[in-house]
C-alpha cells in the first residue's frame, strides 16, 4: 500500500512507476488531491501533461464526504480521499471508528492482529492490545489482555510464513506452538489469557520458502503439547470426544479422540495454620478455617509484612497416574506470595491468573503446603496518625522526614480503601490427562 499524502507535484518518472504498481496489483490512496504537475523544468510541458494523463488513468475523484473514490486500475485499485489532512472541525465524526480514512486502509490491508472473539458486526475486541516488530528474519508480537476477566479463543497475525513459537521473558522458555491454522493471509493460534497476561508470540524464519511443518490446526484439547508426521500429544482438561483437525505438513485430516479417567479439580481447604510476626521478635499463628484478608480482621487490618501459611492436604490415588499432569493455582494473592509443597519450590506468584506444574512434587496421599505470602506498605502506612523520624544514621541522605506540608504524603495516613492482602483462594490443584493422538491417514 502507497499513500501519496497531499502531493500536488510529482516527478514523473516515480508517477510512471506508481503506474506500473497500481497496474501489477498494488494500492494507492490519495490524500486531499491528486498530482497535477511534475517537477523539474526539464521538458516541463510534456512531462506536467504525462502526469495529468496518468492521474486521470488512475484515480476518481470522490463524490461526496463519505465516497472513498475507490477506482480500479489492471490488478490494483486506487482511493482519493478528502477532509483526512485538512480538517476543518477536530471534533469530526470522521476521526472516529467510521472515517471513511481509516475503512479505506482496513480495506486495503488487514489489521496486524485480528480478533475472532467478537461476533462480526459487533465491534472491535478492545480489550486486546498489541505491538507487532519485524526483524530481518522474525516477526514479533506482543499480545496483552487489558481486562479485569479472562479472554480465550483465536487471534489471527497477519503472517503467512513462519514457524510460530512462544517466548516466555520470565522463564526464558522458547516452544513451539504446535496448534495454529493459516487461511486468508492470516495465522490463527488458540490463546487463552488471563486478566492482564501478556504473551510473545515469534514467528521464526519467515524469509524462508513456505514449508509446512506438521501441526494441529484446531482442536477442543486444552493443549497441544507437540506434533509429529504420524500425530501428537495434547492435555485434555474434561472427559469425553474431543474434535481436531490435524495437518500432516501437506495435507490435514480431521478426526476425534476419547479421554476418560480424568478427576475433578482438587480444592485445597480446611484448617489453615496461619503465622504473623509479633512485636519484639514473638511469632504469633492463627488458626483459620478458611481463607481470608488480613484487612476484614482488626487486629490485622494495618499490618504490613509477611505471613507463613500452612496446611496438610490429601490428594486421592487417582491423581497420582502416570498420565495425570497436575496444576496449582493460588486464586487471588495479595501480593507476592512464594509456594513450596513437601519442601520442594514450587514457584512464586506475583500477576494473577499465574498456574504451576506440580509433577514430581505432589503424590498420592499426604502432601504439605506452605506459602510465604507479602503484602504491600501501604497497610502499614495507613494505620499511622503521623510518619516516624527518620533514623539518625540515615538524615545525611533523606533528611528528617516527611514535613506536614506534604499533602500528597499526608493523604496517606488512614488510607482507605486498603487493597486486600494475603492468601485469598480458592487454592485449587486441576488435573489434566496426557494423550497421544495418532489421525487416520490422509483420505483414508
Amino acid at each position: 500500500m502507497l499513500l501519496l499524502p497531499g502531493i500536488e507535484s510529482i516527478p514523473v518518472e516515480t508517477f510512471r512507476q506508481i503506474k506500473n504498481y497500481v497496474l501489477g496489483g498494488g494500492a494507492v490512496i490519495a490524500l486531499e488531491r491528486i498530482p497535477e504537475s511534475a517537477t523539474g523544468l526539464q521538458n516541463n510541458k510534456e512531462n506536467n501533461e504525462e502526469v495529468r494523463q496518468i492521474s486521470t488513468a488512475l484515480f476518481r475523484q470522490p463524490l461526496g464526504a463519505e465516497d472513498d473514490g475507490m477506482n480500479a486500475c489492471g490488478a490494483g485499485k486506487t482511493f482519493c480521499l478528502k477532509q483526512v489532512l485538512e480538517r476543518e472541525d477536530p471534533l469530526d465524526w470522521r476521526v472516529a471508528p467510521l472515517d471513511p480514512f481509516l475503512k479505506t486502509l482496513r480495506l486495503v490491508a488487514g489489521p496486524d492482529l485480528k480478533s475472532e472473539r467478537v461476533p462480526p458486526g459487533r465491534g472491535n475486541d478492545e480489550g486486546i492490545a498489541f505491538i507487532h516488530r519485524q526483524s530481518e528474519d522474525k516477526d514479533i508480537y506482543f499480545v496483552v489482555n487489558l481486562q479485569h476477566t479472562p479472554s480465550t479463543g483465536p487471534l489471527g497475525f497477519r503472517v503467512t510464513r513462519g514457524r510460530p513459537y512462544w517466548w516466555d521473558p520470565s522463564t526464558g522458555v522458547r516452544q513451539p506452538v504446535a496448534s495454529y491454522s493459516r487461511a486468508d493471509g492470516y495465522t490463527r493460534l488458540p490463546i487463552s489469557l488471563a486478566p492482564f497476561e501478556s504473551r510473545f508470540i515469534v514467528f521464526e524464519d519467515t524469509n524462508s520458502p513456505l514449508k509446512e511443518e506438521t501441526h494441529v490446526m484446531e482442536s477442543d484439547f486444552a493443549e497441544v503439547l507437540d506434533a509429529d508426521r504420524n500425530g501428537f500429544t495434547a492435555l485434555a482438561v474434561r472427559n469425553g470426544l474431543h474434535a481436531y483437525r490435524f495437518h500432516t505438513g501437506t495435507d490435514s485430516v480431521q478426526g476425534t479422540a476419547g479421554v476418560e479417567g480424568i478427576p475433578s479439580a482438587y480444592v485445597i481447604s480446611g484448617n489453615w495454620n496461619v503465622t504473623f510476626p509479633g512485636e519484639e521478635g514473638l511469632v504469633e499463628t492463627l488458626h483459620w478455617p478458611a481463607l481470608k484478608s488480613w484487612t476484614d480482621d482488626s487486629l490485622l487490618r494495618h499490618f504490613s509484612g509477611t505471613a507463613h501459611y500452612s496446611i496438610v492436604f490429601t490428594l486421592p490415588e487417582e491423581y497420582g497416574a502416570e498420565d495425570v499432569h497436575l496444576r496449582l493455582s493460588l486464586g487471588e494473592v495479595g501480593t507476592i506470595a512464594d509456594i513450596r509443597i513437601n519442601g520442594k519450590p514450587v514457584g512464586v506468584h506475583w500477576m494473577s491468573g499465574q498456574e504451576f506444574g506440580l509433577n514430581g512434587i505432589v503424590h498420592a496421599g499426604e502432601n504439605t503446603l506452605k506459602v510465604e505470602v507479602i503484602n504491600t506498605l501501604i497497610n502499614r502506612v495507613s494505620g499511622l496518625d503521623a510518619f516516624p523520624e527518620v533514623s539518625e544514621e540515615l538524615r545525611p541522605f533523606f533528611g528528617t522526614g516527611i514535613r506536614a506540608s506534604n499533602p500528597a504524603a499526608e493523604a496517606l495516613l488512614h488510607f482507605e480503601a486498603l487493597p486486600r492482602s494475603g492468601l485469598l483462594g480458592p487454592v485449587c490443584i486441576t488435573p489434566f490427562k496426557r494423550i497421544r493422538v495418532e489421525p487416520p491417514p490422509a483420505g483414508g
